[in-house]
């Protein structure tokens, strides 16, 4: 309650400002409503303290949130968030920052349409749009080198530079709309190649670039995707920016039913991990993983893309087993190096329907003698809902094998209500968008309604200190998205530091 611009505002403004947002914001206020303590901590407040407050709970708190903030710099400043001959940051915190904003609200009229008008404020979104910039180098280590160092020079202080691969540096950028955009790229590129073309012999580069608004939700399909684009430039030649167009559907359908024949022939899927980790007393490492399709043009594409499509054109059976057998391989080499770790592998109700489907994943796991580590399996609520019979016998059989089940996607709908009841299951996922829309308060309900049944409740898609703590009160049990890491090709997170950490004790 401050003249000029209330608290609120001023933490919105605040937090529009990418190199302010590891600032920690402490709210001191005579407010008791609970709905404006909350909005204070959507809005990207890290504490609420209610006065009157005891001179050394502030001195604590104000400490804490300072050797929070100042770990946070620390890990910033590591090896593996930077690289080592660029200087730049690493892909892995590039991918960690594009997935903290997929899926913000466009800023505009859009961004609050159909919102009741007292959740606005709290749900505002920084100002401009937000692209990646993919430059894709033709050239040496000197040329990639060199290349760094003007980008770094270049780019705007709110922009994040990293290097992506062997040959290649991606620019995460924000400027006032997507044509600004495309200026900057096309700018940043004609420079660059300028630059490269006078001082390095035989260097080439392309460009290309891909909106945050694109509809992808996959940070690292948007990587694929903005890669795509400059590949496409570079071979055109011509210091062009090039910007990735989605094909038709139907063309697609028929290079996706290719390519994911041709992958899981050649066992060219890539497999991917995202860390869970426990708000509660939970031990030990916990992945869910996913596959990702790699196209022709080096493009990946997360399973929301080609899932279905296997689903209609017969291809469910197959991909789904594949994942499963090479999971269990994963499961198998961690226990053999004496480091266990829980598997949680999606599967399609489509791909279980062959009647021997729970037949072949016993065989599966007596052969590689998992007997005393099975998988954790996942089915969607909405395919369960859609095919009842057949996701309870299944889970029937899961059972007697000693394997538990996980439900994705739980919300507020009924579906969700009659999945809950009729499929036993030991673990539920809190869906996405219920984590991040307008329903989020009432989270609590949700949790309580699964964990009567019986399920542990996991939550994805927090990304930030507030909302986590907001779970951990509404009683969720374990966490993933953004704020622990996005998905990697390899499974080294520190569980150990992050479950025993302020991160932990602070929720």
């Amino acid at each position: 309650h401050m003249p000029g611009a209330s608290g609120i505002e001023l933490t919105g403004i605040i937090r529009e400002q990418d190199r302010f947002a590891e600032l920690p914001i402490i709210f001191l206020s005579g407010e008791l409503d609970p709905e404006q303590q909350m909005a204070a901590l959507r809005i990207g407040g890290d504490d609420f303290l209610a006065k009157p407050v005891a001179p050394d709970r502030l001195v604590e708190v104000v400490r804490q949130r300072l050797q929070r903030a100042r770990e946070r710099v620390r890990r910033l400043r590591e090896p593996d968030m930077l690289d080592e001959l660029t200087r730049l940051a690493s892909r892995d915190r590039l991918l960690q920052r594009l997935d903290r904003l997929i899926g913000q609200t466009p800023v505009g009229r859009a961004a609050t349409a159909g919102q009741p008008p007292e959740r606005q404020p709290a749900e505002r979104q920084p100002a401009g749009r937000r692209a990646l910039i993919y430059l894709e180098l033709h050239g040496s280590e000197e040329a990639l080198e060199r290349l760094a160092a003007e980008v770094a020079a270049r780019i705007a202080g709110d922009d994040l530079a990293a290097r992506v691969g062997e040959r290649a540096v991606a620019v995460l950028m924000r400027r006032e709309n997507n044509l600004a955009l495309a200026e900057a790229a096309q700018t940043l590129t004609y420079q660059l190649g300028k630059m490269l073309a006078e001082s390095v012999v035989g260097a080439a580069l392309g460009a290309g670039w891909y909106p945050l608004t694109g509809g992808c939700n996959d940070s690292v399909t948007l990587l694929s995707r903005a890669g795509k684009a400059a590949r496409w430039s570079l071979r055109q030649g011509e210091r062009q920016v090039g910007h990735y167009v989605h094909e038709e559907r139907e063309a697609d359908e028929t290079t996706h039913e290719s390519a994911i024949r041709e992958a899981i022939e050649a066992d060219q899927l890539q497999l991917l991990f995202e860390p869970m980790v426990a708000l509660t007393g939970a031990q030990g490492e916990r992945y869910e993983v996913t596959p990702r399709l790699r196209l022709g043009d080096g493009e990946l594409l997360p399973p929301a893309d080609f899932a279905p499509v296997a689903a209609r054109t017969g291809l469910a059976g197959r991909l789904d087993r594949w994942l499963l057998s090479a999971a269990l391989d994963v499961l198998k080499s961690r226990l053999d190096a004496g480091r266990p770790v829980q598997l949680f592998i999606h599967q399609s109700l489509a791909g279980t329907a062959d009647a021997d489907w729970a037949d072949w994943l016993r065989d599966q796991i007596n052969a590689r003698n998992l007997i005393r580590l099975r998988p954790i399996v996942q089915f969607e609520v909405a395919e369960a809902d859609a095919s009842l019979d057949l996701a309870k016998a299944r889970a029937s059989q899961l059972g007697r094998l000693g394997i538990r089940l996980c439900l994705n996607g739980l919300d507020f709908s009924q579906r969700s209500a009659r999945v809950l009841h009729a499929v036993p299951a030991s673990f539920t996922r809190i869906a996405r968008r219920v984590v991040q829309g307008p329903e989020a308060d009432s989270i609590a309900w949700l949790v309580q309604s699964a964990k009567a049944c019986g399920a542990h409740v996991i939550a994805t898609g927090g990304d930030s200190p507030a909302s986590i703590t907001r779970l951990f009160a509404a009683g969720v049990e374990l966490i993933q998205g953004p704020y622990v890491q996005p998905p990697t090709a390899q499974m080294d997170f520190d569980f150990a530091g992050a479950e025993g950490s302020d991160r932990r004790r602070g929720f």
